[in-house]
């Protein structure tokens, strides 16, 4: 009678598990809900097959959407300084979405204006999002970017050599970006439409294959459109011609790449 009574009571236990996973995931859902109809936050969110991607994805995005709130502000910022200590301040929240990994990352505005400009600030509470890079997926996901791109003009390419480049239509899309707000739409439309494969910030950007960078200053401009060859050459989707990213020095960049 007793075995009958064990049994019974994990067979019980066994049915409640898919029950308590969706639990999770509405309590999940309503924070990610709150968060988006709080005018107090900034958030950005990913989904993709791979987690440590969409946790990528995602941060470069918020942090492109940070860059531009603050400057709105009228605040004079050391952009990677600030960002490193804006991350800080990043909360993750990790859900699914079928088989795919969404990440959701957000930050209180309130907690940028604390940032003080002399690259310290105070951390009101939370895991920072490097600390919950390490915990998800064993390793700290830098923020430096390897690429350095400038507000200023780009030096000309001495032999500027025009080529016969036929743009698809999301390259002339791309190509008309000029600003930072103009990004994560026009990524998660794409998103969605199901034409990328992955993006992020310049560092985790894959080694081979073509890709496209998105190229920008301090001020939060949109600077240069490009696009790597397979062969590792650079187009400038603008000009229509070779491009080098020693062009752009003191600049970042976002990169993502299409489905073929």
């Amino acid at each position: 009678m007793k075995t009958y009574h064990n049994i019974k009571t994990l067979f019980f236990c066994l049915l409640a598990l898919p029950v308590l996973s969706l639990m999770a995931q509405e309590d999940k859902s309503e924070i990610i809900n709150r968060i988006k109809l709080d005018s107090n936050y900034l958030y950005a969110e990913n989904t993709m097959a791979d987690e440590a991607e969409a946790f990528s994805g995602a941060q470069a995005l918020l942090e492109m959407m940070v860059i531009d709130w603050i400057n709105c502000q009228a605040k004079t910022i050391d952009t990677e300084a600030f960002i490193k200590q804006a991350k800080q301040h990043f909360i993750f929240v990790k859900a699914k979405r079928g088989q795919y990994h969404r990440a959701f990352l957000y930050v209180k505005k309130s907690d940028l204006i604390s940032i003080d400009s002399g690259n310290s600030a105070t951390i009101v509470g939370g895991k920072s999002a490097d600390a919950l890079t390490r915990q998800a997926f064993g390793k700290q996901n830098t923020v430096k970017e390897s690429v350095n791109v400038s507000s200023e003009k780009p030096v000309k390419v001495a032999e500027e050599r025009k080529t016969t480049i036929d743009l698809t239509t999301e390259e002339k899309q791309l190509a008309t970006i000029t600003q930072f707000n103009e990004v994560e739409e026009r990524i998660t439309a794409l998103e969605e439409a199901g034409k990328l494969t992955g993006y992020g910030k310049k560092k985790t950007m894959p080694v081979e294959g073509v890709c496209h960078l998105l190229v920008y200053n301090r001020q939060g401009s949109i600077v240069a459109v490009l696009r790597r060859e397979n062969n590792g050459k650079l187009i400038n989707l603008r000009a229509l011609s070779e491009d080098n990213v020693k062009n752009y020095p003191d600049c970042g960049a976002i990169w993502l790449k299409f489905k073929n």
